[in-house]
């Protein structure tokens, strides 16, 4: 369950300790950790699995949001509500994106 901690606040899967993200990039990251020498990235196009994780939190949230639309208030004009909901999951894009990592590092160590 620790590990899961580590991957919720984007530490290395192992000790913990080192950051994943410590490069002031958007979608930098960094090669091993600084603590204990873990590899990230074990070969060319390992992240592709973080995709299907971040589609799945995408899809996740579009339907809670959506059932929670219905159930508050449909009243709404669902073009506002579907404008709203696109510029927050851009908005959110990096938080998605670090944590798709993230939990893909976490599964896969």
């Amino acid at each position: 369950m620790s590990n899961l901690l580590y991957a919720l606040k984007f530490r290395c899967p192992k000790c913990g300790k080192g950051k994943l993200f410590s490069k002031p990039g958007l979608f930098e990251m960094d090669k091993t950790c600084t603590n204990c020498g873990l590899k990230y990235e074990k070969e060319i196009g390992y992240y592709y699995g973080a995709m299907y994780i971040s589609y799945a939190i995408n899809v996740a949230l579009f339907v809670v949001a959506t059932v929670i639309f219905f159930i508050v208030d449909d009243r709404v004009d669902w073009r506002w509500y579907m404008g709203i909901y696109v510029a927050l999951t851009i908005l959110s894009t990096k938080l998605l994106f670090r944590l798709s990592r993230s939990l893909w590092l976490y599964f896969t160590h």
